[in-house]
């Protein structure tokens, strides 16, 4: 084999070997990228006390700070609880769209 031929083919799996190495580098950055797009578009519940200076009430924030409508979310209280104290279904609170933000009232006693 000359030694010109030697050379090129040396090369050439080089190029073969940096090739493949480069093409895997890629496929963990779009694995990344899936993952965190993934992430980004999920919804992100937050729940936490809240007060108001001067009031002596207590709220339950509920929070949906991602960019999709929470599903199945459930929350279990020890009482029955309806917004505002009024019964009734429609003052069943739902926090599940996008960046809605809901406040319970608490009294303390």
């Amino acid at each position: 084999m000359p030694p010109l031929t030697a050379i090129l083919t040396f090369l050439t799996g080089v190029y073969a070997f940096l090739t493949c190495r480069i093409l895997r580098a890629n496929q963990a950055v779009v694995r990344a990228m899936r993952e965190e797009r993934k992430a980004a578009m999920r919804p992100y519940v937050i729940i936490g006390p809240r007060t108001v200076p001067g009031s002596y009430q207590v709220f339950l924030q509920i929070e949906n700070t991602g960019r999709t409508s929470a599903q199945n979310v459930r929350l279990t209280l020890d009482r029955a609880f309806q917004r505002f104290g009024k019964p009734g279904a429609e003052n069943n609170s739902r926090v599940s769209v996008p960046s809605a933000s809901l406040s319970i009232a608490f009294r303390l006693v």
